[in-house]
């Protein structure tokens, strides 16, 4: 009975959120019990919320009630079914506020606000570090003209914070690199293929 949590990540236009439930079918098949958290800005956006100075405390809190909801649902299967393992497979993560948040120190202080901690900076890269099983880092398509509808970022926005995205992707101590591809069905099995990694190095 073991749970896993499994992000997928990167930055926009990546192909988090086209992927995600085609994934999700994948390790069903394999024999787990999948639950999914939705991207929390997304979310929010989609909700109504303009972006201000806060924003990035609405999205924490929002991601937050997103993961306990689902870790909460996971437990109960497991309860019921202690024989299956269940995946929870996260479209963005903790770890993506910190390309989004001015410093260091601001993100450190909106995840100890969320989280109810009173963590240093070492402290809280170890912590959010230690959340998540594996990070799945998606390389943008943008270069080859995947552009995904209601993006706030422009083009040449979403390209310049590729390389901040997996800085901060790598506060996990496992990340799984895809790199772009052209086809997406290449990158499904690429992602589908670095699920199972990560699940077999918890094992």
């Amino acid at each position: 009975m073991t749970l896993y949590k499994i992000v997928l990540a990167g930055n926009s236009n990546c192909g988090k959120t086209e992927l995600l439930p085609q994934v999700a079918k994948y390790l069903e098949d394999c024999g787990y019990y999948v639950v999914k958290v939705p991207e929390s800005a997304t979310e929010l956006l989609n909700d109504g919320l303009v972006p201000a100075d806060d924003f990035q405390v609405h999205v924490a809190r929002r991601q937050h009630i997103n993961e306990d909801k689902q870790t909460i649902k996971a437990w109960k299967h497991m309860t019921k079914q202690p024989e299956q393992d269940v995946v929870m497979l996260l479209d963005r993560s903790f770890l993506c506020q910190r390309v989004y948040t001015p410093d260091l120190c601001t993100w450190v202080g909106i995840m100890n606000k969320t989280l109810n901690l009173k963590y240093l900076p070492e402290q809280m890269i170890e912590h959010i570090g230690k959340r998540y099983d594996g990070v799945i880092h998606m390389e943008s398509n943008l270069k080859f003209g995947h552009v995904a509808e209601g993006r706030i970022e422009t083009q040449e926005e979403a390209l310049a914070l590729e390389e901040k995205t997996f800085e901060a992707n790598k506060m996990c101590k496992v990340v799984k690199y895809v790199p772009r591809q052209e086809k997406m069905s290449d990158k499904l099995k690429l992602v589908e293929k670095a699920c199972m990694e990560i699940i077999e190095n918890k094992d």
